[in-house]
C-alpha cells in the first residue's frame, strides 16, 4: 500500500471469529465477528478491533488468540479480565474453525485481487471497505438463520465508555506534594484536593490515550475520578490553579 507520504507499507488484517456458534450460516461460513485493516497490529489497534467486535455481538465467554505480543499489553490482559472473558494464548484446536478462517482468508484475497484491477491505489479505506462488503455477503449470518451455541454465551456488552475504561492498565504512582500531581508517562497530572493526603495513589490509563486518566480505589478498583494533565500555560500565566474539573 502507497501512504499519502509517497512511502510502500504492507497493512495488518486484525479479525475475530466465533468458534461457539455453530448452525445453519450463509454459505456455511463461520461467524466473523469483526475484521478491519490497520496500519499495525499494536495493542491500541487490537483493542479497537476487540472493542467493535464487542460491540456488534456482546462479549464472548472465552478466546484464544495465539502467542502474540500485543495480546500481552496490561491494557489487553486487564480489560479482558475486568470484562470476565477467559482467555488463553495458544490457537484453536478445531479443524472446522482453521477451515473456515483459510476460506475467508482466500476468499478476501480473491476479492482484492479482482478490486485492484479497477483501483490499483489501495488504501485502508478501501482495503476495509472491500473487507467489508465480502463479511456481509458471505461471513455473517441473518437474524433469521438458525444459530446454535455449543458453551455458555458471554454477557452483554457495556457502553463504548465503560469498554474503553476496561481496556486500561492499572498502576501506583507516588504523589509529589509540593504541587499535588502524580507522573504518568512523562506528563504530570493533577489530583483533587480531597486525594492530596496520600503518599501514593492508584491510577488506571491506556498507554496511547493519556487524555482518559483516572484515580481508582486501591482495594476495589473503583473509579474516583478523572485526572487531567497540568496545565503549563495557566501556570505560566499566573492564572490559579484549578484541580476540580468537571464530572469528578
Amino acid at each position: 500500500m502507497l501512504t499519502s507520504k509517497g512511502e510502500w507499507h504492507k497493512p495488518i488484517l486484525l479479525s475475530i471469529f466465533d468458534d461457539a456458534a455453530v448452525g445453519i450460516f450463509n454459505n456455511a461460513a463461520p461467524f466473523l465477528r469483526h475484521a478491519q485493516w490497520y496500519q499495525t497490529g499494536n495493542p491500541e489497534n487490537v483493542v479497537d478491533c476487540l472493542m467493535q467486535a464487542f460491540m456488534k455481538h456482546d462479549l464472548p465467554a472465552g478466546g484464544l488468540s495465539g502467542n502474540w505480543r500485543a495480546m500481552a499489553a496490561k491494557e489487553i490482559t486487564e480489560g479482558l479480565d475486568r470484562l470476565r472473558i477467559q482467555h488463553r494464548s495458544e490457537l484453536s484446536p478445531d479443524p472446522w474453525l482453521s477451515m473456515n478462517q483459510h476460506l475467508f482468508f482466500r476468499a478476501l484475497e480473491n476479492r482484492i485481487r479482482t478490486a485492484r484491477a479497477d483501483s490499483p491505489d489501495v488504501s485502508l479505506a478501501l482495503l476495509n471497505q472491500w473487507t467489508e462488503g465480502l463479511i456481509r455477503d458471505a461471513f455473517s449470518f441473518d437474524k433469521e438463520d438458525r444459530v446454535v451455541r455449543i458453551i455458555p454465551p458471554g454477557f452483554t456488552c457495556p457502553d463504548s465508555n465503560a469498554l474503553k475504561l476496561a481496556f486500561t492498565r492499572t498502576e501506583r504512582h507516588l504523589l509529589r506534594k509540593s504541587d499535588g500531581t502524580v507522573k504518568i508517562s512523562d506528563r504530570r497530572f493533577d489530583v483533587p484536593d480531597r486525594y492530596r493526603h496520600m503518599k501514593a495513589v492508584t491510577v488506571r490509563y491506556a498507554s496511547w490515550d493519556l487524555s482518559f486518566v483516572h484515580l481508582v480505589d486501591r482495594d476495589t478498583g473503583a473509579v474516583l475520578c478523572r485526572l487531567f494533565p497540568q496545565d503549563r500555560g495557566a501556570i505560566r500565566s499566573g492564572m490559579p490553579r484549578s484541580i476540580e474539573h468537571p464530572g469528578n
